[in-house]
């Protein structure tokens, strides 16, 4: 059942929906001239970015803003609130699904480290290394203060993923 849910911001102007819509609202528009207009609400046309998002355009006060469509269902669904510590993680990694059941509030790290296609480990911090014949095929990496730090290459993915605890570790003692 498609639930209906007004835009924080924009309350009597646009609505979001569980199901990825976004419309705006029957409203009576008034011109700096006096003149009068009602506009029928509409569902919103959706633009796809170049990352694969999908966005919409919201007007308010005769000032133009683009949202990405995931934001606003979990902004105003989950009443989640963008950070760089707590981010919205599509489940099926499907850029365009933007339902509220596929989205789940995740840390950074681990959103980093979710197995997209085969690249990644099923570890925090492990990458596999694709056509490197006779070299090490495991990578480990790890982010401190914004900063990338190459933990080493690795035969397997467990002693990758060995070595990036080590290192977490390290951190947390100092």
């Amino acid at each position: 059942m498609e639930v209906w849910k007004d835009i924080k911001g924009y309350e009597k102007l646009y609505q979001v929906s569980n199901l990825r819509k976004v419309r705006s609202l029957d409203r009576l528009v008034v011109y700096k001239n006096g003149r009068k207009r009602l506009w029928h609400g509409v569902i919103l046309k959706k633009m796809t970015q170049k990352t694969g998002y999908l966005t919409v355009n919201l007007s308010k006060n005769g000032k133009q803003d683009y949202f990405f469509v995931h934001h606003l269902v979990v902004l105003n669904f989950l009443d989640h609130t963008i950070s760089r510590k707590k981010v919205i993680d599509h489940i099926d990694d499907d850029k365009e699904n933007n339902t509220l059941k596929n989205f789940q509030i995740i840390s950074h790290r681990e959103n980093i480290s979710k197995n997209r296609k085969n690249l990644y480990s099923k570890y925090t911090g492990v990458t596999f290394l694709k056509n490197r014949a006779g070299t090490k095929n495991w990578c480990a990496n790890i982010s401190i203060n914004k900063k990338k730090k190459f933990l080493g290459n690795f035969y397997n993915e467990i002693e990758a993923h060995l070595a990036y605890q080590k290192e977490l570790k390290n951190i947390k003692n100092v």
